[in-house]
Formats: C-alpha cells, sequence, structure tokens
C-alpha cells in the first residue's frame, strides 16, 4: 500500500466518520422533539394552569441560558491534547452536548406549547 493510497484510505474514514456524527446529531434532535412533544402534551393535560405566558418565558430563558453556557464554556477551552481523550476533555464534551440537548428540549417544550 503506498503512502497516497493510506491517505485516500484514512480521508475516506475521516469523511465517514463525520456523515455518522451528522447522522447521530439529527437522530438526537428527533428524539429530543419527541420526548418533549410527549412532555408538553402530558403536562397540558395534568396542568393546564401552569403553561401560561411566564411560563414560557421561563423556557425560553432557560434554553438562552443552556446555549450561551455552552458556547461560552467552549470559549474559555485551553486544556486541548492530540488525541482529545483524556478526562477533563470527555468531561468538557459531555458537559458541552448536555447544556445543547438541554437547551433544545427546553427550546422545543416551549415552543410546542406555543403552537399548542
Amino acid at each position: 500500500m503506498t503512502d497516497k493510497s493510506r491517505g485516500e484510505v484514512s480521508r475516506c474514514q475521516k469523511m465517514k466518520k463525520v456523515i455518522r456524527w451528522y447522522a447521530k446529531a439529527a437522530f438526537s434532535l428527533l428524539i429530543i422533539f419527541a420526548i418533549a412533544y410527549i412532555a408538553a402534551r402530558f403536562r397540558i393535560r395534568m396542568a393546564p394552569v401552569l403553561y401560561g405566558g411566564r411560563a414560557r418565558t421561563v423556557y425560553s430563558l432557560i434554553a438562552l441560558g443552556c446555549f450561551f453556557v455552552s458556547g461560552i464554556g467552549r470559549i474559555g477551552w485551553e486544556i486541548q491534547t492530540w488525541n482529545g481523550n483524556t478526562p477533563p476533555e470527555r468531561l468538557d464534551k459531555r458537559l458541552y452536548l448536555g447544556a445543547l440537548c438541554s437547551g433544545t428540549f427546553f427550546l422545543a417544550f416551549q415552543l410546542i406549547l406555543d403552537i399548542n
């Protein structure tokens, strides 16, 4: 195997990894929206008083806060290794994805409440 063909295989593997990452993200979004829809429908049936105008504003602010925390948290990241697999880096990735998923959930929940 020549160096050029190894480079092509490596590039192909990297491209497949990127495509899988985006497919996983799209699937995660579908799951988050489904959970938000179920939660919104359950909340409407159980306590219709608790989804008024102020509650919607609170959900929007929580979502905005989660997005800001995830974005600002990434800006301050200075510890980086070559393989990106140290405990602090894994924790950073989990916190980042957790904040983004939480923000997405609250935003979807608030939007679904607005539609209903």
